[in-house]
């Protein structure tokens, strides 16, 4: 009876080390990013004339000069989980999805099962992004 809950806890404390976790672990455990998908219907959108990369990669950016968490992040699949936003619970999410939109045009869309954590992630992301280019939508 021990072996199993010492190697659950084993699992459990070298997740809890890792800045990222595996979309099909972090779905296995409850945490993937498809809850934040689905949200994505409630969530905020912009067009930016960034390309997808260069949207991705300022994204990633202005997430690390705010100190927050990249908690999940797949720029094949083009998603970024963060989380770590002011006033929240460490563990509050905040989708932020990318489509490329035509040549130099990305639509990023944030979601998340917070109101306050989403309106937080706006002004932070795309409050920094609107500064330095041109919004299309």
């Amino acid at each position: 009876m021990k072996r199993p809950v010492l190697l659950a806890l084993l699992f459990v404390f070298l997740l809890g080390g890792c800045t990222t976790i595996s979309t099909d672990v972090g779905t296995f455990l409850g945490m993937g990013p498809r809850d934040l998908e689905k949200a994505k219907a409630n969530g905020k959108v912009k067009v930016f004339s960034l390309s997808y990369d260069d949207a991705f990669s300022k994204v990633t950016a202005i997430l690390e000069a705010n100190n927050l968490k990249i908690y999940q992040t797949d720029r094949n699949r083009g998603y970024i989980v963060a989380i770590g936003f002011p006033r929240q619970t460490d563990t509050t999410r905040v989708g932020i999805f990318f489509e490329s939109d035509g040549d130099n045009k990305t639509k990023i869309t944030l979601s998340s099962l917070s109101t306050t954590a989403l309106i937080k992630a706006e002004s932070i992301i795309f409050g920094n992004i609107e500064g330095n280019v041109t919004v299309i939508d």
